[in-house]
């Protein structure tokens, strides 16, 4: 793991976009989105290739037979006393 940066030394954030993940064939459209942006940040390819598998994996997961998303699971594990 890598050192913390100071506070005064936070990287500076811009926003390129938000994408609706609303069934399976978003995937590629996020992969496509991750992988432009690491590219833009420079990241080594083998970075970027990563990057592009959990972006699709994240649109794709919740789509699956049998996943449980994490709000589904709030569901069932919510204090009934």
């Amino acid at each position: 793991m890598g050192t913390l940066s100071e506070p005064g030394d936070a990287p500076t954030v811009e926003e390129i976009g938000w994408f609706v993940v609303d069934g399976p064939v978003t995937a590629s459209i996020a992969r496509r989105a991750t992988v432009h942006a690491a590219q833009r940040l420079g990241l080594r390819e083998a970075r970027v290739a990563e990057l592009a598998i959990v972006a699709a994996d994240s649109s794709v997961l919740p789509y699956r037979p049998g996943f449980i998303s994490a709000s589904t699971a709030k569901l069932f594990c919510t204090d009934s006393s």
